[in-house]
């Protein structure tokens, strides 16, 4: 899941996500994956891609970008994930949740607001638990009640 001020995105496997990091967003996701997060200065984008169909030069500056400092290895992958980690736990940590949990949080607050939406009745459970990164209903279900003390259907407007 990408989340930004205008919503949230679902991402997946093969999905490239433009984005101005000078804004708030946060990434979360409900099982394993790997993403490769480059940072493109504005001119060096606005050189190359900014007056064109975004899909191929963006990812073409992607590949001319990552091929010489990849260098085919995986230690340098592992090594910024690590880096990563270790720099949101830090920034986590004054505040007890695990960045995880705060995604969860995040996520769940959303779905638990679409879910009391009256502009939301035709949207099912189901569809609402996976706009909002929720692989499954069932595991919707279990943390949602175990954040909100009811079922998610129990929440709906009557």
């Amino acid at each position: 899941m990408f989340f930004h001020e205008g919503g949230c995105l679902t991402v997946r496997a093969g999905d490239v996500v433009l984005y101005d990091t000078r804004r708030s967003y946060l990434f979360g996701f409900p099982t394993r994956m790997r993403q490769l997060l480059m940072d493109i200065p504005r001119e060096i984008f606005a050189e190359r891609c900014a007056h064109a169909e975004l899909s191929a030069p963006v990812l073409d500056l992607v590949r001319s970008l990552t091929a010489p400092r990849l260098g085919g290895t995986s230690a340098r992958l592992a090594m910024a994930r690590s880096y990563i980690d270790r720099h949101l736990s830090r920034v986590f940590a004054p505040t007890g949740v695990t960045p995880a949990r705060h995604i969860l949080e995040q996520r769940l607050a959303r779905a638990h607001e679409q879910l009391g939406d009256p502009g939301s009745r035709q949207l099912t459970v189901a569809e609402i638990a996976h706009r909002w990164g929720f692989a499954g209903q069932a595991h919707f279900t279990r943390v949602y009640r175990g954040r909100y003390g009811r079922t998610p259907g129990a929440a709906r407007p009557r």
